[in-house]
């Protein structure tokens, strides 16, 4: 399998393993067996969702190299929902992706750390998700918690419009949930596929980390939220707190309530990706077809 210029590997392997979160589990087995017959030296491996958005890989390796694989590591991210984390506990959520180094997958791979693992997994009576279980046997693993928290990736358990959150000037390296509980752009019709697609050409061109940075101009009246929106507003706010346009779930972070789309603000988001020798440009427009463009010189 051929991805422009980079080739995938890909192996598909079938299990008979009958529950989902016993098959999640057990990746942590699979992805060194395969690993053991080939001739990679891998550094680190990931285990993601099916809906994991990674916007520009090259800044999440970049972001990756931070880190030493030669320790035992487990690099994610919580859930930013107080309500997630209170229930299943504060580890590295699968949405968000979770970098596993070398040293840690050999740890768990070890025959009694990964037959502890196994069998202990097997005594749990109550629902865990398999994100949860690899994290349980990682601690059991390791010499001591590997859980390093990575601020750029994002299990995002809102529901509904999440502009809010894209526009408060955390970074990001990961999306989830973006085609079923959220939508990138609220309001909008085009294919979540799409959407995604959009931001992820945004990230990848301005590059070095920059979408979702933010400028404020005009005395705190209009943001600009880099690769996402353009945001006029009729008053200045506090861009210290991040707008709740998803409703009431609670964040760890503080908040404000959301503001009217015409009354209190108007939104121009981002609708094409143009890339010249003169640099990016970047096309918002608003609900009634209003243009606002940014040329990001490289």
């Amino acid at each position: 399998m051929n991805a422009g210029e980079n080739p995938i590997k890909l192996f598909v392997k079938e299990t008979n393993i009958p529950r989902y979160e016993d098959r999640v589990l057990y990746t942590i087995r699979s992805l060194w067996e395969t690993e053991m017959n080939t001739s990679s030296q891998t550094e680190w491996f990931l285990i993601l969702d099916d809906d994991t958005f990674f916007l520009d890989m090259k800044e999440f390796v970049y972001q990756l190299s931070k880190y030493n694989k030669d320790e035992e590591l487990m690099i994610g991210a919580p859930s930013e929902w107080t309500w997630s984390v209170d229930v299943f506990g504060r580890f590295p959520f699968g949405g968000a992706g979770v970098a596993i180094s070398r040293k840690l997958l050999l740890t768990m791979n070890e025959n009694e750390k990964w037959r502890e693992c196994w069998e202990s997994n097997a005594s749990i009576t109550g629902w865990l998700g398999g994100d949860s279980r690899i994290s349980r046997c990682a601690r059991l693993a390791a010499v001591r918690d590997p859980f390093v928290e990575e601020s750029g990736l994002h299990q995002m358990d809102l529901y509904g419009d999440v502009s809010g959150f894209l526009q408060s000037g955390l970074s990001f390296l990961s999306l989830h949930h973006w085609n079923s509980w959220n939508r990138i752009f609220p309001d909008r019709s085009d294919h979540p596929l799409d959407q995604a697609f959009l931001v992820g050409k945004a990230a990848q061109s301005i590059g070095n980390g920059n979408w979702g940075r933010r400028l404020v101009l005009n005395e705190g009246k209009i943001l600009i939220t880099l690769g996402y929106s353009i945001t006029l507003y009729k008053t200045p706010v506090d861009y210290t707190l991040i707008e709740s346009t998803w409703g009431d779930q609670k964040l760890f972070l503080p908040t404000r309530p959301a503001m009217a789309e015409i009354t209190a603000k108007t939104t121009y988001y981002l609708d094409q990706v143009s890339v010249s020798s003169n640099g990016v440009l970047l096309t918002h427009v608003n609900r009634y077809k209003e243009i606002i463009s940014i040329l990001w010189e490289l």
